[in-house]
């Protein structure tokens, strides 16, 4: 759909300035709405054909005429978690920033844990350790835990397969430690 302003479209604006009869501006910020419908389907494409590249099933979430905001993916390592199906949010348009929030009981106790509470299976005493300035952008919410990237490389896919993996190890042996401990 093509977007209106003050009632004419962006197509007639433009026409109207290649007469003359609108200010050049126009084309600026006709120029600026392309990019900024376009950048989701940008991001979309490059996430897409990384998860393509390294064989990552997913599915989109289709709406009309729109590109997917999110792709459900599923990584072969966590078959056994409970969290076999993660969720890419590729955020909001002109911006590279997306999450994948990641459901799962034993991070929701550490988010208790983080905020005081001794009402978890950890019980009490327990302190979460101080995270690296490399996994910044891994952070505990009431759902479990999010990884949030705010820019875009050629290898971001395959970096947020290897964070999945690493949080999948460290709670597999959080989880064994805490059975050798009961």
């Amino acid at each position: 759909m093509i977007g209106k302003t003050e009632g004419y479209s962006y197509a007639s604006l433009i026409v109207e300035a290649n007469k003359g009869n609108a200010p050049s501006s126009i084309y600026v910020s006709a120029l600026l709405h392309v990019v900024k419908h376009c950048s989701l389907c940008i991001k979309h494409a490059r996430l897409s054909s990384q998860m393509d590249a390294l064989d990552i099933p997913y599915v989109e979430e289709v709406g009309l005429r729109n590109a997917s905001s999110n792709l459900w993916f599923r990584l072969l390592f966590a078959r056994g978690d409970t969290w076999k199906h993660m969720c890419l949010q590729l955020g909001q348009l002109e911006s590279m920033y997306r999450d994948v929030t990641i459901n799962d009981q034993h991070f929701r106790d550490l988010w208790e844990l983080h905020k005081g509470s001794n009402s978890t299976p950890w019980g009490s005493g327990v302190r979460i350790a101080s995270t690296s300035n490399a996994d910044s952008h891994i952070c505990y919410d009431p759902e479990g835990v999010v990884l949030s990237y705010h820019s875009m490389e050629a290898d971001s896919i395959k970096k947020l397969v290897a964070d999945i993996q690493r949080l999948s190890n460290a709670r597999m042996f959080a989880l064994g430690m805490r059975k050798c401990l009961e």
